[in-house]
């Protein structure tokens, strides 16, 4: 089945935020690391640490994450709750299927990594609110947001549809 504009959207984000640069996550019990985000499925984060190896963790264990490379005094980004009943996970899914097939493919790579210097890409991963509707894979809100739909005529985002067949 041919995903939707809004589900390669939304594994667009998951991918760049993916690709994006190392993160330090602040657990929920106080307790601080850093690495890279591998993956988000489920409700679950696979996370490279330098010092831990891969980790994987509940997305509810994660109280925020912040990118390293921030400045001295970054505003955490609240990590959202895993996708819940109410919440179209199947959307989810899909959308985390479709980011780790643009993860593997490295033509599409070098597209994800030249989008995250995208300034509207940049505002939108940036933006906590709008990440917890990416990663709990509600379309409908993200399918409203005017940054997403200006993003959706972006053509470098078109490049992407194209090489995925789409």
């Amino acid at each position: 089945m041919k995903p939707t504009i809004w589900v390669l959207l939304g594994a667009l984000l998951v991918s760049v935020a993916a690709a994006a640069d190392p993160m330090r996550f602040e657990l929920t019990d106080g307790s601080f690391f850093s690495g890279e985000i591998i993956a988000v499925v489920a409700g679950e984060l696979t996370i490279d640490s330098p010092a831990l190896g891969r980790v994987r963790i509940a997305q509810s264990h994660i109280a925020s994450m912040t990118p390293i490379s921030a400045a001295a005094t970054p505003e955490p980004t609240p990590v959202p709750a895993p996708p819940s009943a109410t919440r179209p996970a199947a959307n989810t899914e899909e959308m985390q299927a479709l980011a780790q097939i643009m993860m593997s493919d490295p033509a599409l790579q070098e597209q994800i990594s030249n989008l995250s210097a995208n300034p509207l890409m940049r505002e939108i991963l940036s933006d906590p609110e709008l990440m917890q509707q990416v990663l709990a894979g509600d379309l409908e809100a993200l399918s409203r947001d005017p940054r997403i739909q200006r993003l959706a005529e972006d053509p470098a985002v078109r490049r992407v549809s194209e090489t995925l067949g789409e």
